[in-house]
């Protein structure tokens, strides 16, 4: 929609002009209450809030709120925020039409009506086509660029183009930038298409640590979403006003409340300085440090500056997306809508200072797009202190460019890293090489391992089992290091001996199990704090499973006497108590409806307290109408029961979750036994506090809406405003 705004071009006069500038707008069809909140979604991007005032309350500047105030009204269509039916024609649809003439009419001639879940008819005349959106078990999205060549540098410092264009899109690149700071990934923003970068460059979701956000728009936040699916809670480095529209953009786009949002992420916010209310403190993040600067933009944005110190030598970052033209900030400030100071300050910053790198928004590709557009010019550069070879312009197709904006500098290649400055005596100095590549490796695997023993701890440790955790860690993370199997290789094979057991540091892995036949029974893909193979070693089975992996990885191969002799030290053997909490975390993840993407040490913890039962052949596990308050985990077959039709579903697998997302309500269905099993017993409690097992309960409910709870009223699978 916002792709339909801004860039499709309507002739109106002899020119072509942005479509709603023209009266031409888009529709959008679909349900009441999602084409709502794709209306409100749309809003937060056109503008970063629902009012203006709520700048009111926030907690920076009064100058910094006042050109906040001015720049958005400024560059909004008719100088106000308006709600998104002022560039949308929003179409409802029936949930359940009765027949053709309860179908909604989206002009010339055309009839939609929905007919069942994800299915829609269209109809014209005596002519009609039935449409259902929902991808295949054999399909996916197209990935949007070939990314197999490219690997995680191991570096100890460089600046990594992680995309190239404008990604508005979908078979493009963002505009992204990686910052590899002692041998770890810092984000900048987590655009639409990041996790499938992310997966191909030999990181995964639980790789990434850190992330500095510019604003909320979706090529550059779209696929944050998805780090709601992580066991551990990401670190988001931005400003007050850009935490604002953000969290109200992916409360709308996840359809979860926004307490629930903000509470997923940790936050440091950059405070605005009295004395210039147009640059933030600078904050320092372990040698890294980090500058905020108030952009120019249709919704709160901060661009940024970073300076490091390398070996010696002071390397100087700037990463200006987004920011407005330069030539229509100038006519901002003529017109009133962007005060004289800021403007400077971004002629100070951008094209004053002196960088070894600066990345710039070139997606205004030519004047005649000035007075509408919210993205910079390859031409702002020209003259600016930064030298030619160290500018690089992104955020549009190159081929939109006039070439001669190759005089000024280079447009940006996928899978680039720039880890090099030129003294003042000309000489050239490859940065990060001479620093101890294993530093942040060794403390990270560190803190993994001490976090396993921990999750195995029944109770709070004693200060000398504390000292055991700490030194057995060390001692594993002592073993020899794997940092780079071939994609596809396999790191153990099932049925082999359990020699060793695999911690996987950084990357991605799939785990699968065959039966004798060779036919697949389970399949899963692993990453960051995974711990595979324990329960084989500590119990001297042969391996249940194999790991292959899917990218690059760095983990740790540890040997199956050094594990057994640490976990004997903390006296955890495969019987009795300990026996029993592996077995429960094996059932769990046997159910990769709940556990896909759910760490090993969560699920130890999870497994500390979730109850085993025998349930017999007949058994009612579930009734209709009694008390939720449990979800199950079963073995084998069970059959459940939903109004008047009975369905059977084989195990292992969950049940007791369709009310899951209702609050306070009654059974809505029934489930009973139809064969000897053991079950696992889940609070539904300890399961809210756990992000990424709502999700995968809410993608399972939407699974089964389509025809095992097709009966039941509408189960919406997010959180209701009472839950």
């Amino acid at each position: 929609i916002l792709y339909a705004l801004y860039f499709i071009p309507v002739s109106l006069g002899g020119n072509d002009i942005p479509a709603f500038f023209a009266g031409k707008f888009p529709t959008l069809i679909g349900l009441e209450q999602d084409v709502a909140r794709g209306l409100a979604m749309i809003k937060y991007g056109n503008y970063g809030m629902d009012h203006i005032d709520e700048l009111d309350a926030m907690d920076i500047p009064q100058a910094t709120k006042e050109a906040l105030r001015q720049e958005i009204l400024g560059l909004a269509v008719g100088n106000e925020i308006k709600d998104s039916t002022s560039f949308i024609n929003p179409v409802f649809l029936d949930p359940n039409p009765n027949n053709i003439g309860e179908f909604s009419d989206i002009g010339d001639g055309i009839k939609v009506g929905r007919i069942a879940w994800n299915t829609y008819r269209f109809i014209y005349g005596k002519d009609s086509l039935d449409v259902d959106v929902t991808l295949t078990e054999t399909e996916d999205f197209r990935s949007p660029v070939e990314y197999k060549h490219l690997k995680f540098p191991v570096t100890n410092f460089g600046i990594w183009h992680t995309g190239e264009f404008d990604g508005m899109d979908p078979y493009y690149s963002c505009a992204h930038t990686t910052i590899i700071h002692k041998y770890e990934p810092i984000l900048i923003d987590y655009p639409s298409n990041m996790t499938d970068i992310i997966d191909h460059h030999g990181l995964s979701k639980n790789s990434i640590n850190t992330i500095i956000v510019t604003h909320n728009h979706d090529d550059h936040i779209g696929a944050m979403v998805e780090l709601l699916r992580r066991s551990q809670k990401g670190h988001i480095i931005t400003t007050e006003p850009v935490k604002f529209s953000l969290v109200k953009k992916i409360a709308m786009l996840a359809d979860l409340q926004e307490t629930l949002v903000e509470n997923a992420f940790e936050w440091t916010l950059l405070p605005f300085r009295k004395d210039n209310p147009y640059q933030t403190e600078t904050y320092n993040l372990e040698g890294l440090h980090i500058t905020g600067h108030l952009s120019c933009h249709s919704v709160p944005t901060t661009v940024y500056t970073f300076e490091s110190n390398q070996d010696g030598y002071i390397y100087r970052y700037g990463h200006f997306l987004d920011i407005v033209a330069f030539k229509r900030m100038e006519s901002l400030v003529k017109d009133g809508w962007m005060p004289q100071a800021h403007l400077e300050h971004l002629q100070k910053i951008v094209q004053k200072t002196s960088y070894n790198l600066i990345k710039y928004d070139a997606g205004c590709p030519n004047d005649a797009a000035i007075p509408f557009t919210v993205h910079g010019q390859w031409q702002d550069l020209e003259n600016c202190a930064t030298n030619r070879t160290g500018r690089v312009f992104t955020h549009v197709t190159e081929t939109l460019l006039d070439p001669s904006y190759q005089r000024e500098g280079r447009f940006v290649s996928v899978g680039d890293l720039d880890n090099s400055l030129r003294t003042q005596e000309g000489k050239m100095i490859i940065l990060g090489d001479s620093n101890n590549a294993i530093t942040a490796f060794h403390t990270k695997a560190t803190q993994m391992m001490y976090d396993y023993f921990r999750s195995l701890m029944s109770i709070s440790p004693s200060q000398e089992t504390r000292k055991l955790m700490r030194h057995y860690a060390s001692a594993f993370v002592n073993c020899t290091r794997q940092p780079d199997p071939n994609i596809g290789s396999f790191l153990f094979e099932q049925g082999t001996e359990s020699t060793s057991i695999i911690a996987i540091i950084r990357g991605r892995a799939e785990v699968i199990e065959m039966d004798p036949d060779g036919v697949e029974l389970f399949h899963s893909t692993v990453g960051d704090g995974e711990i595979l193979g324990d329960v084989g070693v500590l119990a001297q089975h042969p391996r249940m499973a194999s790991v292959k992996a899917l990218n690059r990885l760095s983990y740790l191969s540890i040997p199956a006497n050094l594990f057994r002799e640490a976990m004997n030290a903390l006296g955890i053997y495969y019987k009795g108590d300990f026996k029993e909490l592996f077995e429960r975390r094996l059932l769990f993840q046997s159910v990769d409806a709940i556990s896909a993407a759910v760490s090993t040490i969560v699920l130890n913890r999870i497994a500390k307290v979730a109850k085993p039962l025998k349930l017999v052949k007949g058994e009612s596990l579930i009734k209709k109408g009694s008390k939720r308050k449990y979800l199950f985990l079963v073995k084998g077959d069970i059959s459940l029961r939903v109004g008047k039709k009975q369905y059977h579903l084989s195990g292992p697998t969950l049940v007791g979750e369709c009310e899951f997302f209702l609050g306070e309500t009654k059974r809505l269905h029934s489930v009973i036994a139809k064969q000897n099993m053991e079950v696992l017993q889940l609070d539904i409690e300890v399961a809210r506090k756990v992000p990424v097992i709502v999700d995968n309960i809410r993608r399972l409910i939407h699974n089964r809406r389509r025809d095992i709870y097709s009966e039941l009223p509408q189960i919406d699978p997010c959180f209701s405003s009472n839950s």
